[in-house]
This record gives structure tokens, C-alpha cells and sequence, in this order.
């Protein structure tokens, strides 16, 4: 039975770590997924698992980059690629520099969270007409009427863009947003 969880892939990546020497492998929350012991030395272990087969998009926080920076050479990312009933597992191990190829940061994100309840009490309802079309393009061109035509073709340009990585500039992004969490407190 397929899973949402990527709790096997653990259990099956400790297993992969107690034959490669590590010990006292174990499954925790923070700073990573796994950590395990080597010579002394504690090791993190981030796992991302898959059943894709062509091409693997996921994300990794800025918390576990800031735990990979501030753990430099024992903080792995680890792809974990499983087949459709996830009795099989294939393991790719990335230091950080290396994962950094593949990582890119899209555009800012500012979320909202807004209850509802009560909130429209007292709203004026507006039902859409019997004969609109999605292809009405007039309602359309009264709202962009407000905003001229270079700031439209900006917002676009920005929302494609995304920022490729490299340890200086998600460096600045750690600690950019860690001083957003700590001015809101």
C-alpha cells in the first residue's frame, strides 16, 4: 500500500546508513530527518523522496539550508526515488554545494491568512451575468486601465523570474528572513 508519508524511505536510508558504518541512526524533526553518528562525528541527513521517474520538482526551507550552512560537511540532502508501492528505494546523497545546482528561489511569497467567518455579513453579491464569457476581455481592460503598461509588463517579467543559488546569496536570504521572524516578535 502507496503512502503520502516518506516514513519508509527513513526507515529504509537507516538501514542504508548502518551498512555504510554509521550508528545510532535514528529518525528526529530538526535540524534534519535522519541524524546518525560516524567516528565520533554527528551527521544530518535531509530526505526527499519521489515516485517521479523523469523529473523531480520539491523544495527544501530555508530552515534546512540555514541547518546545512551552520553544519558544513555533516549535513546531506538525500533524494529518495521509490518505486509505486514503495518496497524498493534508490538513494542519491547531495552535500549541500551540490544540491545548491539544482536549487533555484522563485518570486517572493508574502502569504495572507484571512478568516472568513463574518467577514461578508454585510456584502453586496454580484452575480455574473447569463451571457458572460471567459473570452469578455472588456471587464478585463477596466481593471488594467489603472495600471500603465510598464508596470504590467514588470509584474510579468518578475513573476517568471526566479534567483538561481549560490552560498553567498542564500546566505543573505537566511539571514534576511531570520531578521523578519525576529522583528515580528
Amino acid at each position: 500500500m502507496a503512502t503520502k508519508s516518506d516514513v519508509r524511505a527513513k526507515k529504509a536510508f537507516i538501514v542504508y546508513l548502518e551498512k555504510q558504518g554509521y550508528t545510532g541512526a535514528r529518525i528526529i524533526s530538526q535540524p534534519a530527518d535522519i541524524e546518525a553518528w560516524k567516528d565520533g562525528e554527528r551527521y544530518y541527513f535531509e530526505i526527499k523522496m519521489t515516485k517521479q521517474t523523469k523529473s523531480y520538482f520539491g523544495a527544501a526551507t530555508t530552515t534546512e539550508w540555514n541547518a546545512a550552512i551552520e553544519n558544513q560537511g555533516r549535513y546531506f540532502f538525500v533524494i529518495a526515488v521509490t518505486n509505486k508501492d514503495e518496497k524498493q528505494f534508490q538513494f542519491k546523497i547531495f552535500t549541500p554545494e551540490e544540491f545548491l545546482i539544482f536549487s533555484s528561489i522563485p518570486p517572493f511569497k508574502i502569504f495572507f491568512n484571512i478568516k472568513l467567518k463574518g467577514l461578508f455579513d454585510n456584502a453586496v453579491i454580484q452575480e455574473t451575468p447569463l451571457n458572460f464569457k471567459d473570452s469578455d476581455t472588456e471587464i478585463v481592460k477596466k481593471m488594467e486601465d489603472g495600471c500603465p503598461n510598464k508596470e504590467k509588463s514588470k509584474a510579468k517579467k518578475s513573476e517568471r523570474r526566479s534567483t538561481k543559488l549560490t552560498p553567498d546569496n542564500l546566505k543573505k536570504l537566511i539571514d534576511f528572513y531570520n531578521r523578519l521572524i525576529r522583528d515580528q516578535q
